[in-house]
């Protein structure tokens, strides 16, 4: 931008530049500073008669082109590299574009794919709870079939020790026929 500025202000005053020096070379600079030395002389009261100057326009050898030659060519440079800067922003703005075009759909990319893996967390985490509590249930009947289990071998053990008393009390009696039939 700096350099835009500085460039637009540099064609400006090599514009008035050319201008004044056009003026300066043309002749009419010189006679209008003629007319106005008159003009004042004849206020002042004074009518002396200037010297014969011949006043009209002579080329005095190039010197006023080759100014301006020099002031179009600075000019031209000075266009050129505004041209060139004109494209170097216009092609940075659209690689400006094309990044903030890629990063939103990056972005956009990015939000569903976090929306669908915290929709795929949510139901982990729903089939991890309903897991843990069928543990929880599971562990309690578990621990409930192992109580009836250490009841009934409580009552088996019961059962064969009464079993052995009336074999050996049977044993005592001379009862074989019990002790076969087992």
């Amino acid at each position: 931008v700096k350099s835009r500025e500085t460039n637009n202000a540099a064609l400006e005053l090599l514009d008035v530049a050319a201008q004044r020096i056009e003026r300066f070379y043309s002749g009419s600079l010189l006679q209008e500073r003629h007319a106005m030395h008159l003009a004042s002389a004849s206020r002042q009261g004074r009518t002396k008669d200037a010297p014969d100057v011949d006043l009209t326009y002579r080329k005095q050898g190039g010197a006023s082109t080759q100014i301006l030659m020099l002031f179009n060519r600075i000019k031209a440079d000075l266009q050129k590299q505004m041209a060139t800067l004109e494209s170097e922003d216009k092609v940075g703005q659209a690689e400006y574009e094309n990044i903030v075009e890629n990063s939103n759909k990056k972005k956009t990319i990015g939000n569903e794919n976090l929306g669908s893996k915290q929709a795929a967390k949510a139901e982990l985490q729903v089939t991890l709870q309903r897991s843990r509590d069928e543990l929880r249930s599971d562990k309690q009947a578990l621990l409930a079939v192992e109580e009836e289990i250490q009841g009934l071998h409580a009552e088996c053990d019961f059962l064969l020790k009464i079993l052995a008393q009336r074999i050996q009390e049977a044993g005592d009696c001379g009862c074989e026929i019990l002790t076969a039939e087992l």
